[in-house]
């Protein structure tokens, strides 16, 4: 957890490639994503996850977004799994794409 915060605070991939090289690459791959969110949870802004993932769907990248409340807030994603397991059982039971990628990501700032 400790590092998924600290990757968080310093890394954002719109200062690498812009979104939609990075969504096109995705799809190219088959990449598939899910993402989690405590709808209460202020580290973590859903509304901003929420805009990544419809952008990333309407892009046509395998996204699935997932929101659910929880007492414990922030650390819902830890207390309440239950809530989340079958759609992290199932990105985990779908066979890996075929990471072959025909040319690297361009730097945006380059």
């Amino acid at each position: 957890m400790l590092d998924l915060s600290r990757l968080v605070a310093t890394h954002d991939l719109k200062q690498v490639v812009p979104e939609e090289q990075l969504f096109e690459r995705w799809r190219q791959t088959g990449l598939q994503l899910l993402s989690v969110n405590v709808t209460v949870d202020q580290f973590f802004p859903v509304a901003e996850m929420r805009r990544f993932a419809l952008a990333a769907q309407a892009a046509g990248v395998a996204h699935t977004h997932v929101e659910f409340d929880s007492p414990y807030g922030h650390l819902g994603c830890l207390q309440d799994t239950r809530e989340y397991a079958h759609h992290l059982q199932a990105l985990l039971d779908t066979p890996p794409p075929d990471l072959v990628m025909s040319t690297p990501l361009k730097n945006a700032h380059a």
